[in-house]
């Protein structure tokens, strides 16, 4: 599961600052602690009927820890590429580890709870918890307790492949599962889905590998490979990597901190060298982009796909390619007049194609996202200010051929929903002021037209 970063309540003798006068991992990451040859303390907590001891959970961890550096080992062995890696080589093989108490200084505290707790506080069966903002903070990480309905052995492998991805994300790795690998993405990420332990597997694979040495890399200041990188530990990966940024994603990265705003960096040889803010302009009608929209390119980048090209009124439109898909922004004028996300990924053996358009219609950011699963699209429209809650929001089903099959809406939807059965059925009508009456009928009829067009967008989306 993702590390989770915000304030959380946290069970069984959560520190304090003044039981742990150290500074937590935010300060000084463990892996710079295994990369500067000083052992990370772990701290283990458990409930006194558990059938092992704390410092039996702190041996598996510690192996645990191990085998993490071991594998990247052993990847780049198998490589041949012994000599480009022999920097980082005795470094990995120095990992050391060290069992504390409760309540002694520790860099990361484990925390064995039964699951349904740890599913309160994490939304999953495990998680690792971060607070950036507080350098005295120690970093907690949960693992359920061994299910006593599966045989040992089940367990113990359970356990183990829930504890090696969570200390993947104590090392500074993030979620790499389909659903998640596109949500937040670090700099160091592949640009491919590859089955390890920050995916789905139980084990630590070449694109683990690629993340712990660029995250090593980072923090020790190397530029392996100089400004051309260094490729792929993976076979059949094109993908390379700068001063730790994978090179396939371009020289633009484009971020939307909250609704309406974007942020383009530029990266030249794994560096930024520029950050630009851009704001939605305001649109006075509804603009998602025309598919059939010529482009004229610019300037395209050593993949050969364009990074840079000018719409048809003079917008310049970035790109930013990232795993499965892309993102664009078009700006002119110093604010941003759309921005389009294409994804495309797999869960489990069902295809998914999702399509998301940014636009900012009557002064209020606005989402349009498709989402194309099996045989039945899901187009959603949501409305949201800045800072606060959706303000209008609608999901419309469609088979495959672009009809509407179902409508999932909201309060002010569903009163014009009613109204159309209203007007359809005179009898029914409620008697109100003949004004009102032709406000209410131009603004369903505004809505039914605006619905059409959104239905004529994912049309040709789904086309």
């Amino acid at each position: 599961m993702a590390p989770r970063r915000g304030e959380l309540p946290l069970l069984l003798n959560t520190p304090s600052k003044k039981a742990n006068p150290t500074r937590g991992a935010n300060g000084q990451s463990l892996l710079s602690k295994f990369l500067q040859g000083k052992p990370v303390r772990i701290s283990v907590s458990t409930l006194p009927e558990w059938s092992k001891t704390p410092r039996e959970y702190y041996e598996q961890l510690d192996q645990f820890y191990k085998e993490w550096f071991s594998s990247v080992i052993t990847i780049i062995e198998k490589s041949g590429r012994q000599n480009e890696f022999a920097d980082l080589l005795p470094l990995f093989k120095r990992i050391k580890t060290q069992f504390v108490k409760e309540g002694e200084p520790a860099d990361v505290i484990v925390k064995i709870l039964p699951e349904i707790i740890i599913q309160l506080q994490c939304g999953a069966s495990a998680c690792y918890i971060v607070k950036p903002c507080d350098p005295d903070y120690v970093p907690q990480m949960l693992l359920s307790q061994e299910n006593s309905k599966e045989s040992r052995r089940v367990q113990e492998r359970t356990f183990k492949k829930q504890a090696l991805h969570e200390i993947g994300h104590s090392l500074g790795l993030n979620d790499q599962y389909a659903q998640a690998r596109n949500k937040n993405p670090s700099r160091y990420a592949s640009a491919y889905i590859y089955d390890g332990i920050m995916n789905k597997n139980s084990r630590i694979s070449c694109d683990e590998a690629d993340g712990l040495i660029n995250l090593s890399d980072i923090l020790r200041g190397t530029a392996r490979g100089g400004n051309k990188g260094w490729k792929s530990l993976c076979p059949f990966s094109k993908d390379y990597y700068i001063r730790g940024r994978s090179a396939l994603r371009g020289p633009y990265w484009i971020s939307s901190p909250y609704p309406g705003v974007f942020v383009l960096e530029t990266y030249q040889a794994g560096k930024v060298i520029s950050s630009q803010t851009y704001a939605l302009a305001d649109q006075p009608a509804f603009v998602p982009l025309d598919p059939h929209m010529r482009e004229k390119v610019l300037k395209r980048d050593l993949f050969d796909r364009p990074v840079v090209s000018q719409g048809a009124n003079g917008e310049k439109i970035y790109y930013t390619y990232f795993f499965e898909g892309y993102f664009r922004l078009a700006v002119k004028n110093g604010q941003a007049l759309w921005a389009e996300k294409d994804v495309s990924f797999r869960d489990g053996s069902t295809p998914i194609l999702a399509h998301s358009f940014f636009f900012k219609r009557k002064g209020t950011p606005t989402a349009l996202e498709l989402e194309k699963m099996g045989k039945k699209d899901f187009l959603w429209y949501k409305e949201a200010p800045q800072f606060g809650k959706e303000i209008q929001s609608r999901l419309i089903v469609l088979n495959a051929d672009g009809k509407a099959i179902g409508y999932s809406l909201d309060d002010k939807s569903r009163a014009l929903a009613s109204l159309q059965a209203n007007l359809l059925h005179p009898n029914k009508a409620p008697r109100s002021p003949q004004q009102k009456m032709q406000r209410q009928l131009m603004e369903f009829f505004q809505q039914a037209q605006f619905q059409e067009q959104l239905l004529q967008w994912a049309r040709q989306k789904i086309k």
